[in-house]
C-alpha cells in the first residue's frame, strides 16, 4: 500500500518535473516512514540548470549502472547576496530526485566545485537501511534497462538542476550476473585446457635447432626428452586474448542489455591486427632459427624471440595488455563497446607490425 502510494503520487506530479520538492519532518519517523511531498513553485526554475552525466573515467555517459558511481555535473546558481558569485553549496545537502521522487537515500559522496560549474558524485545502489531504494520503488515495473529523470537538489526542497531528458539506468540481476560469469569460467577454462593439450596456441621450433642442441647433450651424456618441440605463439595468443575477451563482453553486453550489442569499428580493427599479425608470422619458413631452450614457459617464449628477452616483443605484450584492460573496463561501464581514435589503433597496429617485422628479418640473417 506504501509503494502504491508513491506510485501514484509520481503518476499525479508527472507533468510538473520542474517543481522542486521538500521532505516532511521525519525526526519521529523511521527513514521508511519518510513523506514525500511535491510543491509545485515555478519561482525555482530560474535558478535551476541544465544537467549532465558523466561515467567515472570523465566521460558524457547516456547511462548509469545500478550500483556504480557515476557524476553529474550542472552550473552552480548565483549567490542571493550577490549575483555575481556562485551560491555556498554544501555537500551535506545534496540529493537525487528521481522522476520527481527525492530520495535522502542516496546523497553526494563526493563534491567539487571550479568556478561556478559544479561536480558531484552519487550511487544509485541498494539502501540496506529501511529506506526506500530504487529498485524497490520502481517495483514490478522495473526492467533491466529503464530510462529515468535524475535531477540533483537539496534537502530544504531547492531544486539545483533541471532534466530535459531521461537518462538509462541499467539493472544487472544476480541470475544475469551469475549466468555472464560461469559462461566466462567457462570459456577460458576451455581455451587453457586446450591451449596445453595441444598445440593450438604454439609454434613449432625449428628442427634444426633442436638437433644441434641434442647433440651437445650427447656429448655430455644427457639426453634431449626434455626438449620442447613447441613453444608459445604471440601472435597466436593474442588472437586467442582478443577473441575470448570479445565473445564474453558480446554475451555481457547481451544479457543485460536484451539487446544485439552493436560491432563497431574498434573490434572490427582489433580482430583484424589479430588476424594479420598471425597471418603474417605463419609465413616465416623456419620458425624459431635459434637454439630452443630446454624448458618452455609461457611468459618466457611470448616475448623471447629465438635468442632470448627481446623489448619489441615485451613492448608488444605490454601494449596488449594495457588496451585489453581499458577495453573491458569501458565495456563493462558502458554496455557497448569502445571507439578507439586512429592513433590508439595506429599504436597497436606499429607494435604489431614491428613484432613481425623483426620476426621476419631475424629469419633472412
Amino acid at each position: 500500500m506504501k509503494y502504491a502510494f508513491l506510485s501514484l503520487l509520481v503518476a499525479v506530479s508527472w507533468h510538473a518535473r520542474s517543481a522542486p520538492y521538500q521532505l516532511a519532518d521525519s525526526s519521529n519517523a523511521s527513514p521508511a516512514e519518510i513523506k514525500r511531498v511535491v510543491n509545485i513553485s515555478e519561482s525555482n526554475e530560474q535558478t535551476s540548470s541544465p544537467i549532465t552525466f558523466l561515467d567515472k573515467f570523465g566521460h558524457a555517459a547516456s547511462s548509469v549502472r545500478y550500483g556504480s558511481p557515476f557524476f553529474a555535473r550542472f552550473k552552480v546558481p548565483a549567490s542571493s547576496a550577490n549575483p555575481a558569485t556562485p551560491a555556498r553549496i554544501d555537500q551535506k545537502e545534496l540529493l537525487l530526485v528521481i522522476n520527481n521522487m527525492p530520495f535522502p537515500e542516496y546523497a553526494a559522496k563526493q563534491l567539487s566545485i571550479k568556478n561556478d560549474s559544479a561536480i558531484v558524485l552519487f550511487t544509485i545502489d541498494h539502501h540496506h537501511g529501511e529506506g526506500l531504494n530504487l529498485a524497490k520503488f520502481l517495483g514490478r515495473d522495473r526492467t533491466r534497462q529503464q530510462e529515468i529523470y535524475i535531477d540533483v537538489a537539496k534537502r530544504n526542497g531547492e531544486r539545483l538542476t533541471t532534466t530535459s531528458s531521461p537518462i538509462t539506468i541499467i539493472f544487472f540481476t544476480n541470475g544475469g550476473r551469475i549466468t555472464v560469469i560461469v559462461t566466462a569460467v567457462i570459456l577460458i577454462i576451455a581455451m587453457l585446457v586446450i591451449a596445453y593439450k595441444s598445440n593450438l596456441l604454439k609454434e613449432k621450433v625449428n628442427p634444426t635447432a633442436v638437433a644441434a642442441l641434442t647433440a651437445q647433450l650427447a656429448a655430455v651424456g644427457a639426453t634431449n626428452s626434455n626438449i620442447p618441440d613447441y613453444r608459445w605463439s604471440l601472435a597466436k595468443t593474442q588472437l586467442a586474448v582478443w577473441t575470448i575477451t570479445i565473445a564474453i563482453l558480446y554475451f555481457l553486453v547481451w544479457v543485460i542489455s536484451e539487446g544485439i550489442p552493436v560491432i563497431n569499428t574498434t573490434v572490427l580493427a582489433l580482430l583484424g591486427i589479430s588476424f594479420g599479425t598471425t597471418a603474417a608470422a605463419s609465413l616465416q619458413k623456419s620458425p624459431k632459427t635459434s637454439e630452443p631452450s630446454l624448458k618452455s614457459n609461457f611468459l618466457i617464449d611470448l616475448i623471447d624471440d629465438g635468442s632470448g628477452p627481446s623489448i619489441h616483443r615485451f613492448q608488444n605484450v605490454v601494449f596488449i595488455a594495457i588496451f585489453l584492460c581499458i577495453f573491458i573496463s569501458s565495456t563493462y561501464t558502458k554496455l557497448e563497446f569502445p571507439e578507439f581514435d586512429t592513433t590508439q589503433l595506429l599504436l597497436l597496429g606499429i607494435s604489431a607490425a614491428g613484432y613481425v617485422g623483426i620476426k621476419f628479418l631475424k629469419e633472412g640473417q
